[in-house]
């Protein structure tokens, strides 16, 4: 079965955003961005699978709890609408064919971590990728992963 997808968007900073850190973007920044933001009508964030903790608390991503906590605030921070997202973990049953559905709608994926990253590029879905929310290291304090979130995603200006 063949994917069709939309297009993949680079990491590559837009040349119009500002370096100083809270600097404001130009509206020239938020053209670079108008076809993001009507692929982000419908995000799909795509992990790798429930932890042990979280099948012990019986909680999925959906609930916002353990690492989807951390995404969630920091979704949130950069003005994201959590209605218009969907999870899935790509190693459960049933997750590959929704996004294959969801890819055909015309909404966009989100690959959360290198192994999900590696995965969905393999099978060749077009996808923006994040740093999984229960990262390691620095990455792990909550400012660093908003900007993070607000860095892919266009610093929140897309009016999503």
């Amino acid at each position: 079965m063949s994917l069709r997808s939309p297009p993949r968007f680079s990491r590559a900073r837009p040349a119009s955003r500002s370096k100083k850190r809270g600097g404001e973007s130009s509206p020239a920044h938020w053209e670079e961005w108008a076809g993001l933001l009507r692929l982000m009508e419908a995000l799909l964030f795509v992990g790798e699978r429930r932890s042990q903790a979280a099948v012990r608390m019986g909680v999925r991503w959906q609930d916002g709890r353990l690492a989807a906590k951390q995404l969630f605030d920091a979704l949130r921070a950069a003005g994201v609408d959590l209605k218009r997202c969907k999870f899935v973990n790509w190693w459960e049953r049933g997750s590959r064919q929704q996004v294959v559905e969801h890819v055909r709608r015309g909404g966009l994926v989100v690959a959360m971590g290198r192994k999900v990253e590696r995965a969905l590029k393999h099978k060749g879905v077009a996808h923006l990728s994040i740093v999984h929310p229960a990262a390691r290291g620095a990455i792990r304090k909550k400012e660093r992963y908003s900007e993070h979130i607000r860095y892919v995603f266009g610093e929140g200006k897309a009016g999503v």
